[in-house]
């Protein structure tokens, strides 16, 4: 079993953090505790027995229509600084996040996704921060990433007095908008089993299951 050394991780949460893919269970059976890394990130297709899941991670995927219209005009590009509303939304976003869920780490959850806004209104992460603003006010928001032939949504949040009212269709339609314009034939989202909503939602509009992983946090600290 190969460990990736991951050093923003362990430079951020101050360990020793290192990452697995297994490509069966029985990888796991060759595991070295003596490799001296504080905690490992296991992602795996399959269950791991005794060990306690952290996320059922499920990433859609659905093909761009080239003729199709896609109406998105109350949504528009951020380009301003990154403001006290983006930030909200961005912890908003995160509410199901593993580096919430694991008790050993969500102390640093919100700064580690406010880093995350930052990092993609500046342009690192994300190419587009598409919003819906409401006058000064940010309704909802998504970032998008540009890939060889598909876009990626990363970070996406509707103010919960705002949900229900078409923002995240909104913001989804200028997605596949850009994804379209940038010549790319597909858009994938990850979300996590828990997420019935969102998955009903994908499952309803044309996604399909690219790829389902079962992530562990093994803590060896």
């Amino acid at each position: 079993m190969i460990i990736e050394k991951l050093t923003w991780d362990s430079d951020f949460f101050d360990l020793n953090i290192g990452k697995s893919i297994l490509e069966s269970t029985a990888d796991f059976e060759n595991f070295d505790s003596t490799a001296g890394y504080d905690l490992v990130y296991l992602f795996s297709k399959n269950p791991i027995d005794n060990l306690n899941c952290i996320d059922e991670k499920i990433e859609f995927e659905k093909e761009i229509d080239p003729e199709g219209l896609y109406l998105s005009e109350n949504v528009s590009l951020w380009e301003g600084d990154l403001t006290e509303d983006l930030i909200r939304l961005a912890i908003l976003s995160g509410g199901s996040s593993r580096f919430k869920k694991d008790s050993k780490l969500n102390l640093k959850f919100e700064e580690l996704y406010t880093r995350w806004i930052l990092k993609s209104v500046e342009g690192i992460v994300a190419d587009f921060v598409l919003v819906v603003m409401e006058e000064e006010n940010v309704l909802g928001f998504m970032t998008l990433k540009m890939h060889n032939t598909y876009s990626q949504i990363g970070l996406v949040a509707v103010r919960e007095d705002t949900q229900g009212k078409g923002v995240g269709s909104q913001l989804m339609n200028k997605a596949f908008e850009l994804t379209k314009e940038n010549g790319k034939q597909f858009i994938r989202v990850v979300t996590q089993q828990e997420n019935i909503d969102a998955i009903n939602y994908y499952s309803k509009n044309g996604y399909s299951i690219y790829k389902k992983e079962y992530i562990y946090h093994y803590w060896l600290k």
